[in-house]
């Protein structure tokens, strides 16, 4: 064979060698089964080992093109099997799952679950992907309009949205009008506009920081977030109001809320740490100067270096940080080890899923890392 024709057909196998090897390595995240009655396959084009429905939510590990040159992608999934849900990995042709650019676009905001990812788009519409088989769920979602904040519980078993006119709405059907603000965590906080506090069923709260809290102090706040025993309110002065219940003290070495101040983004969440209790109640704050403050005293002290913050995220096993140049920096208390965001670059927002992580690009795309396993 000609010398140089032997070149050119090496460069061509080195050029596809690289391109698959770089595809391999790509990790997509969520995305949804777009067609009926598809096979998950023990290998591209091999045996069929379970078929799943439309819209069943899938976490993508990898990518292959096989010789006919067509894409595969590898996936965690879910499925039910005798009145069980269980867990399964297995390949599937790319074309029969929506995912990337596809379905995540124009993104402006995110909140990630233990148990899905809801994503608010830049036009006030919703995406969201829930890891139970529940194809109603995506349905009532692609159904809202102009909403400005998207939100679900810490275990992702509800999902709820608040529109510009100040409705609260949620999967189940149920609405409440007139309010401004809301988290949750297994049942919605609630701020009105007319400034005053819903909780949502829960009984028994009490302030713990201040002793009250007026109509006109809650005219000042603009962001919440809670766990099961704690709610935190952030006001538009930088200060952090605290609330929880009476017999749910022996879940906190309490933080001296009153020095929380300069604060312009708070998280809460559950954590698992080294030594002592392997689970805590989590809180973060990021202040105006770039630094965190946080509780327990143990994560404070692993958060003392980080600047530059902009927002913070709290997860079972990591806390992520995005900074004000648009990286990202993260952090496992329990040892565990990280996902890889070096790379991570012109990050808008985050959200934190336990197990996997999310970034919103300036694109309006999502980078996800890390890896959700559905039979958790």
């Amino acid at each position: 064979m000609n010398p140089k024709k032997i070149m050119v057909w090496l460069l061509a196998v080195i050029t596809l060698a690289f391109a698959f090897s770089a595809a391999s390595s790509e990790t997509l995240g969520f995305g949804t089964v777009n067609a009926e009655d598809v096979a998950l396959r023990e290998t591209p084009g091999g045996r069929k080992l379970i078929r799943l429905p439309k819209d069943t939510c899938v976490w993508i590990r990898d990518t292959q093109t096989d010789s006919q040159g067509s894409l595969w992608y590898e996936v965690n999934a879910e499925y039910w099997d005798e009145g069980t849900y269980r867990g399964r990995s297995g390949w599937m042709k790319a074309e029969f799952i929506d995912a990337g650019d596809a379905l995540w676009h124009d993104i402006l905001s995110v909140k990630a679950g233990q148990y899905g990812l809801m994503a608010l788009r830049k036009d006030g519409t919703v995406a969201c992907v829930c890891d139970i088989q529940n194809p109603e769920l995506r349905g009532w979602a692609a159904g809202l309009r102009d909403i400005r904040q998207v939100s679900l519980t810490w275990l992702g078993w509800g999902f709820y949205a608040l529109s510009g006119s100040g409705t609260f709405i949620d999967a189940d059907g149920n609405t409440q009008s007139n309010i401004r603000l809301a988290c949750d965590y297994g049942y919605p906080y609630l701020i009105t506009r007319d400034n005053r506090l819903l909780t949502g069923g829960a009984t028994g709260l009490q302030w713990i920081w201040p002793a009250d809290v007026s109509p006109e102090q809650l005219s000042h706040v603009t962001a919440m977030t809670n766990t099961e025993y704690r709610l935190l309110l952030l006001t538009d002065e930088g200060r952090v109001y605290a609330a929880g219940f009476a017999d749910s003290e022996v879940f906190y070495p309490e933080p001296e809320w009153e020095k929380w101040t300069d604060v312009v983004s708070i998280d809460a969440g559950i954590s698992t740490f080294t030594g002592g209790r392997p689970y805590q109640f989590t809180f973060a704050a990021v202040r105006k100067d770039g630094t965190v403050l946080a509780a327990p005293e143990q994560l404070a002290d692993m958060l003392s270096a980080w600047q530059d913050i902009r927002k913070i995220c709290i997860g079972y096993q990591w806390v992520l940080g995005l900074k004000g140049d648009g990286s990202v920096v993260i952090l496992a208390p329990g040892g565990t080890k990280t996902p890889d965001v070096s790379g991570w670059t012109g990050i808008t927002d985050i959200g934190n899923g336990g197990d996997y992580i999310v970034g919103v690009k300036a694109d309006g795309t999502l980078l996800f890392a890390g890896e959700h396993d559905f039979s958790d």
